[in-house]
């Protein structure tokens, strides 16, 4: 019986959960997983993913808008917006307004550059094991299912 097992309580479910055939929580294990193993990666550059992923799509947008990188990063508004604020405060990114007072443009600092640059090698690190691990075969096969589940609406 999976972790929703209420018998004990007089509660019989109309369904039987198990977190090991859990799609969710099983995706979700997984990502925390590859996460830490990124997070601890880029220790050293000062960052963690989420970070170098918010710089890199920066960096590589050049002077994104936030309603830009929320787009590109699959995030909300108000996720991005936190996560953008921590990276103000780090010293990594300045917000500018953009075309009208509505519109923030977001761009890399001296210490951005500078920090993302030395994560490079650092994340390249981490990608590589992952890759080890997976072969060229279990990468192309996990890239398909990930298109078909981020497909899901």
């Amino acid at each position: 019986m999976g972790f929703l097992d209420f018998k004990h309580k007089g509660y019989m479910p109309l369904i039987v959960m198990d977190v090991d055939t859990c799609i969710c929580a099983r995706l979700r294990r997984a990502t925390r997983s590859i996460t830490k193993l990124y997070d601890d990666a880029l220790k050293g550059g000062g960052v963690n993913a989420t970070q170098f992923t918010q710089l890199y799509a920066i960096a590589t947008i050049e002077s994104p808008t936030l309603v830009q990188l929320s787009y590109e990063t699959c995030l909300d508004r108000s996720t991005l917006g936190r996560n953008i604020r921590v990276l103000v405060k780090m010293g990594l990114v300045s917000m500018d307004s953009g075309s009208d007072e509505r519109t923030k443009v977001v761009h890399l600092t001296s210490k951005g550059v500078t920090v993302f640059e030395e994560s490079k090698p650092l994340w390249v690190s981490a990608q590589r094991q992952v890759a080890g691990v997976l072969g060229e075969i279990g990468r192309q096969h996990l890239f398909e299912l990930l298109n078909s589940v981020e497909g899901i609406k």
